[in-house]
């Protein structure tokens, strides 16, 4: 009886209140969580895990020896995309994170990406990640850990400098805001591994080349790259 009564409420309260798309704002249906099938379906992804000398891998050419390197979506902006990246990073929806993670990871399953050992996602600085309450980069990771069955590993480096946002500067001064704030806390977690570096959005790089340099010095380390956006 309880039983019918709860699910009576519920569907009171999705007729009043519905569990809309953050994407496009439609209503959801009861399978669908966050953002609806077909913003999802309509999301320009990038394929760039099917493609050697992709975009993102000519990115670190010169800069960082990487094995493999993708972004999930090309970021436009005013897109639903957008609008999905927004609720993750700035209105708390940190399960948008690893709903994307889960997708990225059945797309790159037969990829050298899905080799990796490790999964570990940028670090962000503790003041930014106790004010958002987590790591965006964590939640992808945790998707992606899960739908390829690779472990994450989130608690073996640390970023020691808030550095400002890199949105409105160039890629030199990118590189100097970012140069030596990663510190590799329990290397010996990473002796011989192959690593998937996760992030969230990728530009120029320079983050993500600071993070993976300070990986690349640890003895037998290999690193792969993904993001969820190539902007």
């Amino acid at each position: 009886m309880f039983g019918k009564i709860n699910k009576y409420f519920n569907n009171l309260l999705d007729l009043f209140f519905p569990n809309i798309c953050v994407a496009c704002q439609t209503a959801l249906a009861g399978n669908e969580q966050y953002v609806c099938t077909a913003c999802l379906s309509g999301l320009p992804y990038t394929n760039f895990w099917n493609h050697t000398e992709n975009p993102i891998e000519k990115i670190f050419w010169g800069r960082v020896v990487i094995e493999s390197a993708a972004a999930l979506v090309f970021f436009e902006k005013n897109s639903h995309f957008q609008e999905i990246l927004h609720h993750l990073k700035y209105r708390g929806k940190s399960e948008l994170g690893v709903l994307l993670g889960r997708i990225y990871g059945s797309k790159i399953k037969q990829s050298i990406l899905a080799e990796a050992d490790i999964i570990v996602p940028v670090p962000l600085h503790k003041s930014r990640e106790q004010k958002r309450g987590f790591n965006q980069s964590e939640r992808v990771a945790e998707g992606l850990g899960k739908s390829l069955n690779i472990p994450v590993v989130a608690n073996a480096a640390e970023r020691m400098v808030a550095t400002k946002t890199q949105t409105s500067k160039k890629r030199f001064d990118r590189w100097l805001n970012v140069a030596g704030v990663f510190n590799i806390t329990r290397p010996e977690k990473f002796i011989g591994k192959h690593i998937l570096v996760v992030d969230d959005v990728i530009t120029t790089g320079a983050t993500s080349e600071s993070f993976m340099n300070e990986l690349l010095k640890i003895p037998g380390v290999k690193v792969s790259f993904v993001a969820l956006a190539s902007a």
